[in-house]
């Protein structure tokens, strides 16, 4: 079960029958909120610490394997992607993208919702994705997601990104999102960007699923 207080609050522990080994994915954890089934599961995975909880940070998609070519290849343009619902920060971004003009680019939804694959690939096509996160709650799903498109990211010091901690090498981090900025396109221009390759593949999917499934194995024992 992907459990969220908000999507998925209805469910309780007389809702699963006895039997089939009860798996759930917490979204979020208290003292923020609390799943009226806990109890009930015989396997909880969360992104973060939590009490009985196997700690699983949001992995990063690695089966998609026709990711679209960046569109600076040629040197122009320098572009800043943001792939966002909430829109935290991305003024932000805006702000900065319009004081050096370059392209921002962000979700269009006059077009259309995109697919998890699609909105990769959309990303994917950008010189770098920008996650500069100013709240603090929990753990940040999308970070997995714009390392998934396996191009150059920029994240702010949320702790939200905390749990690529041992990556934050391979990451572009800092106290002021123009001098960051200002960083990649100097890099970028000096074929000096970094990718964060050894995150996507250390924290993909394909790891992921092993732990999961050895911990419902060890939960039919």
């Amino acid at each position: 079960v992907n459990w969220h207080p908000i999507a998925f609050n209805t469910y309780g522990p007389d809702h699963f029958p006895a039997g089939p080994v009860l798996s759930v994915y917490l979204n979020d954890i208290p003292p923020h909120s609390g799943c009226p089934f806990h109890d009930r599961a015989d396997v909880r995975f969360t992104a973060e610490e939590s009490p009985g909880c196997i700690v699983l940070p949001y992995p990063v998609c690695d089966w998609i394997d026709d990711l679209p070519a960046p569109d600076d290849v040629n040197r122009h343009p320098f572009t800043v992607g943001c792939s966002t619902l909430r829109g935290d920060g991305v003024p932000a971004v805006a702000g900065v993208c319009a004081y050096r003009n370059w392209e921002l680019r962000v979700p269009d939804r006059s077009q259309g919702w995109l697919s998890y694959e699609d909105e990769i690939r959309r990303i994917s096509r950008n010189t770098v994705n920008v996650l500069w996160y100013f709240e603090g709650r929990g753990k940040s799903g999308g970070l997995s997601q714009a390392i998934s498109a396996m191009r150059p990211v920029v994240c702010s010091q949320s702790q939200m990104f905390s749990h690529f901690a041992p990556y934050h090498d391979s990451l572009y981090r800092g106290e002021n999102l123009d001098a960051v900025l200002m960083q990649v396109h100097h890099d970028w221009e000096t074929d000096g960007l970094r990718y964060p390759v050894l995150a996507a593949l250390e924290m993909s999917w394909s790891h992921a699923t092993a732990q999961m499934v050895a911990a419902w194995e060890a939960a039919r024992r």
